[in-house]
């Protein structure tokens, strides 16, 4: 299990780093909806903090497996072309893929 602690304010900034690297990796330049990226930008932090906290997983509390993990989920999100960033839910997303993880961890 990782050492990850969410009450850590450096462990909470490494996780929101890593994040925004990956998604800024799967925006366009001009992207400018706030919203948008809020709403991606919580979906990302929540999944990563998820699988760093996940005995089961292979990620751990660094810098280089919380941005591959964002990415993964950014590389399924703007893979799935269905569904729309503006109005994303975690619904959305489990709807679109029956075998991907439920991000609320119910």
């Amino acid at each position: 299990m990782s050492n990850y602690d969410p009450a850590n304010e450096y462990h909470s900034e490494m996780v929101t780093d890593a994040c925004e690297c990956a998604l800024s990796k799967h925006l366009p330049v001009n992207f400018d909806d706030p919203v948008a990226y809020m709403k991606l930008m919580f979906r990302l932090i929540r999944w990563v903090e998820r699988l760093i906290r996940d005995p089961d997983s292979q990620v751990r509390c660094n810098p280089r497996d919380m941005e591959a993990a964002a990415h993964d989920l950014c590389l399924f999100l703007f893979q799935a072309p269905d569904l729309c960033h503006n109005d994303l839910t975690i619904a959305d997303i489990q709807g679109a893929s029956p075998a991907y993880p439920d991000l609320d961890g119910e």
